[in-house]
């Protein structure tokens, strides 16, 4: 199989567990559209994201040995974070306003992404082809254009 097709499978895959384990961590629904995972440059990716942003770098390790990185809107990570650890929703909609993503509220959506690790982790485990060990290493916040965010 394609290298391409064989990640767009493993990943659609990984997107209905990433909906049952982020939603009970979360304690509530949680859905997560079709991914847009590529092969690209990381600095590439960044320079094209059009909002402010976060980047999760993950260190791929196993049979295979590479870099993951997952791009999300500032916002969207305020949101999920500040949801984990229950922030009113007045402040969580000033956070947002203020892009205010540090300490507690950055924490909170690092643990939502080791759940995304430890989601690709089990499902190439499960796929018996190729073992491989997702871990996150790097959180950041980005604005658009940039490529500081890249190790």
């Amino acid at each position: 199989m394609e290298k391409q097709a064989f990640i767009d499978k493993a990943l659609a895959e990984a997107i209905k567990k990433l909906e049952e384990e982020v939603g009970g961590l979360l304690g509530q629904e949680f859905s997560c559209s079709a991914h847009g995972g590529q092969f690209t440059d990381p600095a590439q990716a960044l320079a094209a994201f059009e909002e402010k942003g976060t980047v999760v770098e993950m260190a791929v390790s196993g049979d295979q040995e590479a870099r993951a990185f997952i791009l999300l809107s500032l916002k969207d990570a305020i949101v999920l974070g500040g949801t984990l650890i229950l922030l009113p929703d007045e402040e969580l909609e000033e956070r947002c306003q203020n892009f205010d993503f540090d300490g507690e509220l950055a924490d909170a959506y690092g643990e939502i992404a080791n759940i995304v690790a430890g989601v690709y982790t089990a499902i190439f485990a499960d796929r018996g082809t190729v073992k491989l060990h997702f871990k996150k290493t790097e959180l950041d916040s980005f604005s658009p254009g940039s490529t500081d965010a890249v190790p």
